[in-house]
């Protein structure tokens, strides 16, 4: 009786270790915002006021088996979410190296995660890369988590995707910790067999609400209104905030950048939530604001969401079709939302080439060195369409 006890003891602590069902460590993440080839934010969460929290990251998976060559970084932020029991943890690394590897354990008290990785962002100019985006996964969860695996299936197949941007709306109510949980939940199946994570650049959606938790999830806590620019390589993106005033500081703060980016960037993309040219509501301010500074300095490509529809755009320069120097808009989220019937599937800028469609979608933007190519994905794993954009003449 007593060697099958030591058996089942034995049994019980090799399975207790080596599965993160037992642990408090939850929801794992990385995000990027600004500096992705050099910085990056690993992020959880405990059930528990954990009192030593800590990230153990090196190029080398063996490194973290083995505990030589490793990195031991303590949280920069770590305390009880401001709705919900869970408490929120942050690791920003900063001095990465372009193009790399890094493999990950977290630490919180006596838990301890399974070792995951993910890839910075190339500092080459000539170096091809892949992301992914959409937006709207908040309502619908059969079709989120759908969609999600939609996500996996182009992430692991694809060694050159590296994050998805998201355009907003991430849940139905963003007060709701409960909702957000299951979308954590719901990402984490994103992630490939081997664990590598799908880095996220977000952006705040009206149902996202007062901000709160988005901010608290998102490592946003006082830095600012969540608007930035992203470059890698000859690259930039540009995420914009539709919820606070879209003229004043963030319309200034838009021009100086796209002033600094049309010389010395060959791509300029921008991506936020509310359209300026919707496929179902009336216009946002971005049509007022934004759009002029976006054909005065050649923005290459424009990403939006909330109208829950497939759009779009023909390429638009000051309120008329222009096939050579205009701008293509594209959304408007179909990441698990229920898909609208678009109202304005008759309006002149959503005519050949462009279309509105009631389709659930994920874009995969491939960044070449002399053309962007798109490939709009449906639900069922189709390509529905595929275009390409080539640098504009900047003076």
């Amino acid at each position: 009786m007593r060697k099958y006890f030591k058996h089942y003891l034995i049994y019980y602590l090799l399975l207790f270790n080596s599965s993160e069902a037992f642990s408090q460590i939850k929801y794992i993440r990385v995000l990027w915002s600004v500096k992705p080839e050099s910085e990056a934010t690993i992020s959880w969460f405990t059930k528990e006021n954990s009192k030593k929290n800590e990230v153990l990251i090196s190029t080398s998976k063996k490194n973290i088996l083995i505990k030589k060559n490793i990195s031991t970084i303590k949280t920069n932020y770590s305390r009880k979410l401001s709705n919900g029991s869970f408490f929120v943890h942050h690791v920003n690394l900063e001095n990465l190296k372009p193009n790399q590897n890094y493999y990950f354990k977290i630490k919180s008290s006596s838990s301890v995660s399974k070792i995951y990785y993910f890839r910075t962002a190339p500092k080459d100019k000539q170096k091809g890369f892949s992301l992914l985006f959409g937006g709207d996964s908040r309502s619908n969860r059969e079709t989120r988590q759908e969609m999600n695996r939609l996500v996996k299936k182009k992430f692991t197949e694809n060694s050159d995707i590296l994050a998805l941007v998201h355009g907003g709306d991430f849940i139905y109510d963003g007060r709701k910790w409960s909702e957000w949980k299951m979308w954590l939940e719901d990402y984490s199946k994103t992630y490939t067999d081997d664990f590598r994570v799908l880095p996220l650049m977000v952006t705040r959606g009206n149902h996202e609400k007062d901000k709160k938790l988005f901010n608290e999830i998102f490592n946003w806590p006082g830095r600012g209104n969540v608007y930035y620019t992203t470059e890698i390589g000859n690259f930039s993106l540009l995420t914009l905030n539709t919820e606070i005033s879209i003229a004043g500081n963030q319309r200034e703060w838009l021009q100086n950048e796209l002033e600094r980016l049309s010389v010395s960037h060959k791509w300029i993309l921008t991506n936020y939530h509310r359209p300026a040219w919707p496929a179902v509501k009336s216009p946002g301010l971005a049509l007022q604001q934004w759009v002029p500074l976006f054909e005065k300095y050649k923005v290459n490509l424009v990403f939006e969401s909330d109208g829950h529809v497939l759009k779009k755009t023909v390429p638009i320069k000051a309120n008329k079709i222009n096939l050579k120097e205009g701008i293509i808009y594209l959304g408007e989220g179909g990441l698990g939302v229920k898909q609208r019937i678009p109202t304005k599937k008759d309006a002149w800028y959503l005519q050949s080439p462009g279309y509105a469609e009631s389709f659930h979608h994920l874009y995969v933007l491939s960044v070449l060195a002399e053309k962007l190519s798109v490939d709009v994905i449906l639900k069922d794993g189709s390509v529905y369409d595929k275009f390409f954009i080539f640098p504009k003449q900047r003076i």
